[in-house]
């Protein structure tokens, strides 16, 4: 007990309200389980002379499942207050590794001040190795069923480490407020100081009004590592952010957030806030649940200069969620954000900006925003100054943003849908290109369309879908828009089923339109330039049951001058155009002016796609017999 210990440096946690403090000589007022095979126990008692632990060992024993179990209990000092080490302690290892110790508190503290003033809580702490410098905290756990406010903060297991050595982890440690339990201060389920925090976990059932992290890789000095593999799970309320992992100077990949409770602040899967370019936080899911609220922006993956890839975001159930919605975001010169997945279910609705991906980039370097994918059934419906209520695919400000893809099916948007945006800037020449962009089953768009925006580069082979009914009048649809570089070559607009009002069609190569059997539901273009649609071809893709051989069909309409002498419609498109199981042929109505018309000039059964119906019916029928 005499002996003394080795100090523990101070944290500079942005995050945490206070500091960890530092520990030197052992007082004789301590509290320890040393005597009672690691058991340390302390009921309606106030200790505040001294720290509280399960085990506690100043040589080079490993402290292994030690327990101190508070109940009613307080351990508080004096912000003046000369006791040291200050805290407590599940197990406490100088020289070695603190692994497999637990500290329970449960019930509440009467009185003046509150409980666990300047106070830390581990359930183990692994100091630097005075030989090796290396610490180990591996699958420590503190339980809170009471009432804690914390002076410091609470982590399940804490490695020290030492400044220049490499391989201190806190691994597999848990943290767990359960139903009814409070904590007013911040929680970490592992704290590396030097080195990694992977695998630890946090539940909140109860109450938590500090921020809550997985796994925290402080990484001190030179120190490098990751924060890998760590699970937030919040059921009750969180006053404050949530992240899965959070590195300061290494990765943060594959972490974990779930949330079916409250949640204040900001959410992250995985964030690496480090200077180097190697520093990526990917392949990270963020999980809105039933009932799970968000205050503000919900992140699949964030890194400050590296790369934000793979990340997922996933909102279900109900319920409004106060900020923007990014897959992943890298705000690095260079870096990417790539392979992102949004999913924003029905009956969510979403007060800022949806993006698969983000990519910051700066003037003299660009980041990708590209391969991303998001699909809307709820409401973007932002309150923000710009870019009100938009969906983006990708959005790299200086970079590439192609292959993203948008499904907005049953959703309303305040704004815009872009598949792909690429630079606000006249400093960049990167493209919006290959994006598909989908609007269907009755959604509603309030803004404009884009398959791909660029500043100045090329917005070229986009796709959009227009399919079932969906209001576009007062709307423009760009297959690409681009200030200098081509924005037309092999885009694509469908109209599938579908046709109505819009107000303009612009650098469209293709444009299908759809046979439907009322003239006044055709596609109408209602304000558009002339020669919006010069040099585009017009295809015929679907239509309707019911059309009779001789009927006149209007399939496009516009205001003078859109269509032109160059406009020209497929006539390969005309012959056997099938619907469901009718074969149509038609006939263009030559020397219309501003629409182009066809005449139903052949019908039959579709025998091809009868006989696969019936086959299919069929091993429908004979499975279900077997089942």
């Amino acid at each position: 007990m005499g002996k003394k210990m080795g100090r523990q440096k101070e944290l500079k946690l942005a995050m945490v309200v206070g500091c960890i403090l530092t520990s030197s000589n052992a007082w004789a007022a301590d509290i320890t389980g040393n005597s009672s095979s690691g058991s340390a126990s302390l009921s309606n008692q106030t200790q505040n002379s001294g720290g509280v632990y399960g085990w506690k060992y100043d040589d080079t024993s490993a402290a292994t499942g030690g327990s101190v179990t508070l109940t009613n209990a307080d351990v508080s000092y004096s912000s003046g207050s000369s006791a040291s080490p200050k805290g407590v302690f599940g197990g406490y290892a100088a020289n070695a590794a603190a692994q497999n110790n637990t500290v329970s508190i449960t019930g509440t503290v009467a009185g003046a001040g509150y409980a666990f003033a300047n106070c830390s809580i581990y359930g183990g702490y692994s100091d630097k190795n005075a030989v090796n410098g290396i610490s180990l905290a591996k699958n420590n756990q503190v339980i809170i069923s009471g009432d804690v406010t914390v002076g410091n903060s609470i982590s399940g297991g804490f490695a020290s480490g030492k400044s220049g050595t490499a391989g201190s982890v806190a691994q597999g440690n848990k943290i767990e407020v359960t139903v009814g339990g409070k904590v007013t201060g911040p929680i970490r389920g592992g704290i590396s100081g030097y080195d990694s925090a992977n695998e630890n976990t946090v539940n909140v059932a109860g109450t938590v009004t500090g921020a809550l992290v997985g796994g925290w890789s402080n990484n001190l000095s030179s120190g490098v590592g990751t924060a890998n593999s760590n699970t937030v799970t919040v059921s009750g309320t969180a006053g404050d952010n949530v992240m899965g992992g959070y590195s300061l100077k290494g990765g943060a990949d594959n972490n974990k957030l779930e949330i079916t409770g409250s949640v204040t602040g900001y959410t992250y899967g995985g964030y690496a806030g480090g200077s180097r370019t190697t520093d990526n936080a990917s392949r990270n899911t963020v999980s809105i649940g039933n009932g799970g609220t968000v205050g503000d922006n919900i992140i699949g993956g964030v890194s400050a200069k590296g790369n934000a890839d793979n990340n997922t975001v996933q909102i279900q159930g109900s319920g409004n969620l106060g900020g923007s919605v990014y897959g992943g975001q890298t705000t690095a010169a260079a870096g990417s954000a790539n392979g992102n997945t949004v999913e924003l279910g029905t009956g969510r609705t979403v007060g800022g900006v949806v993006y698969g991906g983000y990519a910051q980039g700066n003037g003299s370097a660009s980041g990708s925003a590209s391969s991303n994918k998001v699909t809307v059934s709820g409401t973007v419906n932002s309150t923000a100054a710009q870019y009100t209520g938009t969906v983006f695919g990708g959005y790299a400000l200086t970079g590439a943003a192609d292959n993203n893809e948008v499904t907005i099916s049953g959703g309303t948007i305040a704004s815009q849908v872009i598949g792909g945006y690429s630079s606000t800037g006249n400093f960049s020449s990167g493209s919006a290109s290959s994006n598909t962009v989908k609007i269907i089953n009755g959604s509603t768009v309030s803004s404009d369309i884009y398959g791909g925006y660029t500043g100045y580069g090329t917005a070229n082979n986009n796709s959009i879908t227009i399919r079932g009914a969906v209001n576009l009048s007062g709307r423009t649809i760009y297959g690409g828009s681009s200030s200098s570089g081509n924005a037309k070559t092999g885009n694509t607009l469908r109209f599938e089923n579908t046709g109505g009002n819009i107000k303009a069609i612009k650098n469209i190569d293709v444009l299908g339109v759809s046979a439907l059997a009322d003239n006044s539901k055709a596609l109408t273009i209602t304000n558009g330039a002339a020669d919006d649609l010069a040099n585009t071809t017009v295809r015929l893709i679907a239509a309707d049951d019911g059309l009779q051989v001789g009927k006149q069909i209007t399939l496009l309409t516009a205001n003078a001058g859109v269509i032109t002498n160059s406009t020209a419609l497929d006539q390969s498109s005309l012959k056997k155009s099938s619907n469901k199981f009718i074969s149509y042929d038609f006939e263009e109505v030559k020397g219309q002016s501003d629409k182009i018309v066809v005449t139903v000039t052949g019908k039959e059964a579709d025998t091809a796609n009868a006989r696969a119906l019936a086959e299919s019916r069929a091993a429908g029928v004979a499975l279900g017999s077997i089942l």
